[in-house]
């Protein structure tokens, strides 16, 4: 099914969620299996080395607190709603 979904270019927006990279989301929206593929690899290869890098866990983590820090501001919101 997902060969089928690439195939057909409907899994560029699924996969733009992911941000696996504009090259791969491209690939996706044309349905070009092979690109799309080369794309993937691409991106992890990037993400490895900048991984890699001096500093580079301390950009995830700081990346990952600001996500946390929007995710508390979102419960704070629903704490305060009311039924009525």
């Amino acid at each position: 099914m997902f060969s089928a979904a690439l195939q057909s270019g409907q899994l560029g927006p699924v996969v733009q969620q992911f941000e696996v990279g504009a090259e791969a989301v491209d690939a996706a929206n044309q349905g070009n299996m092979e690109e799309f593929v080369k794309a993937l690899q691409k991106a992890s290869i990037n993400k490895e080395d900048e991984d890699k890098q001096p500093g580079g866990d301390e950009k995830c983590k700081k990346k990952d607190e600001r996500s946390k820090k929007g995710d508390d501001a979102d419960d704070d919101d629903d704490e305060v709603m009311s039924l009525d």
